[in-house]
């Protein structure tokens, strides 16, 4: 059993948080494990409480495991020593995995399947008996062939409920009483049915170039406007190390919504990413890292009411202004140079700029925003 105790207190206002965890073991491969916690909060001459709490049952069997759990987190459950990123969710999770491992220099050295049920709701929601707000049904499938080669595939069932709280600062123009306008709530439709699948491939870990490349697609939801789009994600890297003092890593995101009524983009975004590593001599190593961040969203309108125009709050001006086209690309420089002549003393010597250019991924037209310099001496002094 494991205790947790933090308090921070700021003249009146206090945040208390207490908690305990416990986890059991038995018959080798069965564990079931709990935590709750509770909290007290008092600011701005207010006070409230809430609560977190999981139950866990998992069987970690070789050929075949399961885990059942159920967590909950209370949206007056707060603390400000960590312990949670978010609030206000419950989740039920119910998954079941089967392993098998292949004939020695068999083709397929292991194979898995995994079949997950995921259940989400508002805390309140879910203690209310009420409907589920979230419903997702995976199926994953896993191998690692001779060589070392690494297939997956993934099939993702999803339903996402629309959640009003996203959506607080969305309005929409629709036609009103007469030949006038009236600006009212965005409301989304209830419900958006997804279904995603997912391919991966990762090579044998070589000693001198090794990579992984996935790609998902399928419908999944336009939370930008809160309509079904198709979606393309690429996620890919590669390490290349032709000696033993040079290294290259290279990573590429890409991430697109096209809107499923008329295909065109909603959203994009694209990050290459490159690192490289040198060691001069045992003690002179450099660095060069280049990373672009090209973003680009289109104005953004509501389907469901003859493409009306979204309008989103502007607390600068306190006015909902149309949400309009917009575009963002840009790349980070950094350098790094270090000399350790001995164990203990070492010299560092930095580099960092920030760049945007008009149109993405161009390579040319650059405007600089920032640069940055930095020296450090670390050395290291020795009692005789």
């Amino acid at each position: 059993v494991g205790l947790l105790y933090t308090d921070r207190e700021d003249n009146q206002n206090y945040n208390r948080v207490l908690g305990a965890d416990t986890r059991l073991v038995f018959d080798k491969i069965y564990t079931v494990s709990a935590q709750l916690a509770g909290s007290q909060t008092q600011r701005g001459g207010g006070s409230f409480a809430g609560s977190l709490w999981n139950l866990a049952f998992d069987r970690n069997g070789r050929a075949f495991g399961l885990n059942y759990s159920i967590r909950a987190i209370d949206p007056n459950f707060k603390t400000q020593s960590g312990f949670i990123s978010h609030g206000n969710i419950a989740n039920i999770n119910l998954s079941h995995r089967i392993s098998l491992l292949g004939k020695q220099d068999a083709l397929v050295e292991n194979f898995s399947g995994v079949v997950g049920l995921i259940g989400e709701w508002q805390y309140r929601r879910l203690l209310g008996g009420d409907d589920f707000q979230n419903r997702k049904l995976h199926f994953d499938l896993a191998a690692t062939l001779r060589g070392g080669w690494k297939l997956g595939a993934s099939v993702y069932s999803e339903v996402f409920g629309y959640d009003p709280s996203i959506f607080t600062d969305y309005r929409i123009v629709v036609p009103g009483a007469g030949a006038g306008l009236d600006t009212v709530q965005f409301v989304g439709r209830k419900r958006i049915p997804n279904q995603d699948y997912v391919l991966s491939i990762g090579t044998p870990q070589g000693a001198h170039l090794s990579g992984n490349v996935s790609f998902i697609f399928g419908q999944d939801e336009n939370f930008y406007e809160w309509e079904q789009a198709e979606i393309y994600f690429v996620n890919a890297s590669v390490s290349w190390r032709p000696t033993t003092q040079l290294r290259v890593d290279g990573t590429y995101a890409l991430q697109k919504y096209n809107r499923r009524t008329d295909g065109s983009t909603v959203a994009e975004r694209q990050i290459p990413y490159v690192k490289v590593e040198y060691q001069v001599t045992p003690s002179i190593f450099v660095r060069l890292v280049t990373e672009y961040d090209a973003q680009k969203q289109d104005a953004l309108h509501d389907a469901r009411h003859d493409n009306a125009p979204i309008l989103l709050y502007d607390s600068g001006s306190g006015t909902y202004s149309p949400a309009l086209a917009t575009t963002a690309n840009r790349m980070h420089l950094q350098g790094l140079f270090s000399y350790q002549p001995i164990p203990g003393t070492v010299f560092f010597l930095g580099y960092g700029a920030l760049l945007d250019e008009p149109n993405g991924l161009r390579f040319s037209d650059y405007n600089r925003l920032n640069d940055g310099f930095f020296v450090k001496l670390s050395w290291l002094f020795r009692a005789r």
